[in-house]
């Protein structure tokens, strides 16, 4: 048996690229007539495929398109913010580094501190110590300050005292008042003028 080759006929060959029943009935006279409109036939058939094509392809295009803008624009954004993101961990590095510092001298200014705290505590505890050592010598010698005092010394020894310098002031006066008129008295009988 001889095996023909299958052809589909215009009809199906139209209806498979999604061309109108009124196409697939000329496309059936189209088929019978002569090689002319069989090639006009085909050319309607490519060319509308080819624009079926190129639309889908178009709107494609314009869909990353405009994807492609929105991803520029993310970018964009990322980048902005990871530029400010930067110029604050700078800041915070710097800032952190500064406290870092006050903390280094507050911390030295602590210490200090507290040595002369220590200090103090010695010198308060040396102050308290010869002021119980004063009370306690004054406990023991008891009355004796009185004995040394100027007013007591004039009173018992008033020559002595004078000789010393521990003469009040009124005492002072009336013995250069008599040296004076001792003076006086020796200038009139005959001695100096």
């Amino acid at each position: 048996p001889e095996h023909r080759a299958f052809r589909p006929s215009a009809a199906m060959w139209v209806d498979q690229r999604g061309l109108g029943a009124a196409d697939a009935r000329a496309g059936e006279g189209a088929m019978g007539g002569d090689h002319e409109d069989q090639m006009q036939l085909g050319i309607r058939i490519i060319t509308s495929a080819f624009q079926k094509k190129m639309n889908s392809l178009e709107q494609e295009i314009r869909g990353s398109r405009l994807g492609c803008e929105e991803h520029r624009a993310n970018v964009a954004g990322l980048q902005r913010r990871n530029s400010s993101l930067e110029v604050e961990l700078v800041e915070n590095h710097q800032r952190a580094q500064q406290l870092q510092e006050e903390n280094k001298e507050l911390f030295k200014t602590v210490t200090s501190l507290r040595k002369q705290i220590g200090r103090l505590e010695q010198l308060k505890q040396a102050v308290l110590g010869s002021i119980q050592d004063d009370q306690a010598q004054e406990a023991e010698l008891g009355d004796s300050r009185i004995l040394m005092s100027d007013e007591f010394l004039r009173g018992a020894m008033p020559l002595t005292a004078a000789e010393m310098g521990y003469a009040g002031q009124a005492q002072q006066l009336q013995q250069q008042q008599q040296m004076q008129q001792q003076q006086q008295q020796h200038w009139g009988k005959g001695g100096w003028p």
